[in-house]
C-alpha cells in the first residue's frame, strides 16, 4: 500500500515538474516572438530609412549634446527615485537615496525589455527584497505615481495630436484612429486610479472572489487599496516632481534633437515642442504589442510624425534611435539589481 502511495506521489510530482517546465518553455517562446518581431520591424524601418544615412547622422552626431541629454535623464530617474522614498516614508518606511535610486533603475532598465514596459514592477520587488517592505507596499509606491505620469502622457499628447490634425489639417481618418488609441490609453488610466482610490469600484469587482484563486487577488486589491492613503499626503510634491521631470524629458529630446542638427518646420518653442511630442510617441512603447517596449513600433511612430513637420526620413531614424539608447545606456547602472531582481522574481514580474 505505501509502495502504491509513493508510487503515485512520485507520479504526481513529475506531472507537476513538466508542467512547470512546459510553462517555462512556453514563455521563453513568447519572449523569443517578441524579440523576433522587435528586431524585424526595426529592419524594416531601417531599411526604408537607408540605414547608411542613418549611421552617419550618427557617427556625426553631437556629443555634448548627447552628455547634456544624458544627465537630463539621470535627474528624471533621480525625481522617480525620490518620489519613490516620499511615499514610502508616508507608510512607515525610510530608505536612503540610493537604495530608491537602484531600485528604480532595476526597473527601468526592465522595463526596456518587457512588453508594454511591464517590467518596471521590477522596482517593487527589489524593494521588496532589499528592504524588507511588503509588497503591497511596494507596489504601490510605484503604481501610484505612475498613474500621475500616465495621466500627464495621455493629456499631453492628446493635445499634441490635435495641434498636428489642425496645424497640418490631416484627414478626419487618421485623427481618429490616433484619438481611439489615447481614448484606450486613457480607459486603462481611468481603471487604475479607480482601482487605487475608489472603494465603490471595488466592491464592484468583489465578484472576482468566486474565480479561481480569485479571493487572494481580491484580499491584494484591497490591501493595495489601503495602503495608497499614503500617495492622497503627498500628490502636491508628486505633482511637482512630475512637472520638473516633464520638463527634463522635454531637454533631453531638444538635446538629442540639436546633437543630429534636427530642426522641424514648427511655430512653437522647440523645447515646448518636444514636450509635447515625447508623450505622444512613448505612449506606443505602452501599447500591449507583440514586441519589446514597443522596439520598432515607436521608432516607426517617431519617423511618421517628425516627418510631418518636414525633418528627412533618415534623420527622424537617427534621432529615434539615440533617444532610446540613451534610455538604455543610463538604465544600465542599475544592471546588477535587474539581474538579481530577475533570477527570483521574473515570473511575478
Amino acid at each position: 500500500m505505501m509502495s502504491t502511495t509513493s508510487e503515485a506521489l512520485t507520479v504526481h510530482l513529475l506531472f507537476l515538474f513538466h508542467l512547470v517546465q512546459i510553462k517555462r518553455m512556453k514563455k521563453q517562446l513568447l519572449l523569443f516572438i517578441e524579440l523576433l518581431v522587435s528586431l524585424i520591424v526595426i529592419a524594416v524601418v531601417l531599411f526604408l530609412v537607408e540605414l547608411d544615412k542613418v549611421l552617419a547622422v550618427i557617427a556625426n552626431a553631437n556629443h555634448w549634446f548627447i552628455l547634456a541629454a544624458f544627465f537630463a535623464y539621470f535627474g528624471i530617474n533621480l525625481g522617480m527615485g525620490i518620489r519613490i522614498r516620499l511615499i514610502l516614508a508616508e507608510m512607515g518606511h525610510k530608505i536612503s537615496p540610493i537604495s530608491a535610486l537602484m531600485a528604480n533603475f532595476a526597473g527601468m532598465l526592465t522595463s526596456d525589455f518587457t512588453p508594454a514596459r511591464s517590467g518596471y514592477f521590477a522596482t517593487a520587488f527589489a524593494l521588496a527584497a532589499n528592504e524588507k517592505i511588503p509588497l503591497g507596499k511596494a507596489v504601490v509606491s510605484i503604481l501610484g505615481p505612475q498613474l500621475f505620469e500616465f495621466m500627464l502622457k495621455v493629456c499631453a499628447g492628446t493635445i499634441a495630436i490635435i495641434y498636428i490634425f489642425y496645424y497640418l489639417n490631416l484627414g478626419e481618418g487618421s485623427f481618429a484612429g490616433m484619438f481611439l488609441g489615447v481614448i484606450a490609453l486613457a480607459s486603462m488610466l481611468i481603471f487604475g486610479i479607480l482601482l487605487l482610490f475608489s472603494k465603490r469600484f471595488l466592491i464592484l469587482l468583489k465578484p472576482i472572489e468566486k474565480l479561481p484563486f480569485g479571493e487572494v487577488a481580491y484580499s491584494k486589491l484591497v490591501g493595495m487599496q489601503h495602503h495608497a492613503i499614503a500617495i492622497k499626503k503627498v500628490v502636491p510634491a508628486i505633482l511637482i516632481l512630475l512637472v520638473i521631470t516633464w520638463f527634463l524629458k522635454g531637454v533631453e529630446w531638444y538635446m538629442l534633437a540639436l546633437s543630429v542638427g534636427m530642426q522641424p518646420n514648427i511655430q512653437l518653442n522647440p523645447l515646448l515642442f518636444y514636450m509635447f511630442l515625447q508623450p505622444l510617441i512613448t505612449i506606443l512603447q505602452f501599447i500591449p504589442t507583440p514586441t519589446l517596449a514597443g522596439i520598432g513600433l515607436s521608432e516607426a511612430g517617431s519617423i511618421a510624425v517628425l516627418s510631418l513637420f518636414g525633418v528627412q526620413p533618415h534623420v527622424a531614424a537617427a534621432y529615434a534611435l539615440l533617444t532610446r539608447s540613451l534610455m538604455i545606456l543610463v538604465d544600465l547602472i542599475g544592471v546588477q539589481e535587474a539581474r538579481k531582481v530577475i533570477h527570483k522574481s521574473l515570473d511575478h514580474i
